[in-house]
């Protein structure tokens, strides 16, 4: 945004809807030209109505909710639901193995559609037994206590699918306070995440390149105030972050 002569107004809901919709609309007042947006959950749609209403275009990042958006950039997250158990089919070999998942944010798009991606990958592998599936909102310090019930209540689990990498990280505390060792996963990237991967603590990270989602989507915004086209909408590529 500097480089190409922006000031950039920054917010972070932190997780909660109705701060991020006071951060937007205060935004608009001090009169913001375009609104790049990651939006916490499905009220981010009043977000992109309220925009829309005052003329100011709107990106969608990583989590696409309904309005008229000027684009959408991001991985596909049903793709990455998909992606998330054809590794742990492809690890497994054709083997039986009960297997738990530990969902993102209710109602987040990318949550929503992640779990869609993963129910369709598990109707082609009946191998993947899960035996508990519940939501850690995206935040390791509330993943760990669901964690830690999943991993008491099954003895004979080998994995915990995680939907990002705090929710990993979250679970491989669970896991090291009960002296489990199993299969681990997420997504992202995370710093710690990647030196866990490095130490054989996590046995997987889904990355994809959030810097370049937050450099594409400024250059997306810059071309369409300069009245130039633009694809509505920019995929990112997964890649698979192993030890």
């Amino acid at each position: 945004a500097t480089k190409r002569g922006y000031d950039l107004l920054l917010t972070d809901a932190r997780d909660n809807i109705a701060k991020q919709m006071s951060d937007a609309e205060d935004a608009i007042t001090r009169g913001a030209k375009v609104m790049l947006l990651i939006g916490v959950d499905q009220g981010a749609a009043q977000i992109i109505k309220s925009a829309n209403e005052k003329k100011v275009p709107v990106i969608n990042i990583m989590r696409n909710y309904p309005g008229q958006t000027v684009a959408y950039v991001a991985c596909d997250n049903f793709k990455v639901g998909e992606a998330m158990i054809a590794w742990w089919a492809k690890h497994l070999n054709g083997r039986n193995a009960e297997t738990m998942i530990i969902t993102g944010t209710p109602g987040a798009a990318s949550s929503v559609d992640r779990e869609k991606g993963v129910d369709a990958l598990l109707k082609k592998h009946p191998n993947v037994k899960i035996v508990a599936r519940q939501a850690g909102f995206y935040d390791r310090a509330k993943s760990l206590p669901v964690a830690e019930n999943m991993l008491q209540a099954n003895a004979k689990a080998e994995a915990i699918i995680g939907f990002n990498d705090e929710i990993a990280m979250g679970a491989l505390a669970a896991a090291k306070a009960q002296n489990r060792k199993l299969v681990i996963t997420g997504t992202d990237g995370n710093r710690d995440a990647l030196q866990a991967i490095r130490n054989g603590e996590i046995t997987m990270s889904i990355v994809f390149d959030l810097r370049e989602a937050g450099r594409l989507a400024v250059a997306v915004a810059d071309d369409h105030l300069k009245g130039k086209p633009v694809k509505n909408y920019i995929e990112l590529p997964v890649n698979f972050v192993t030890k």
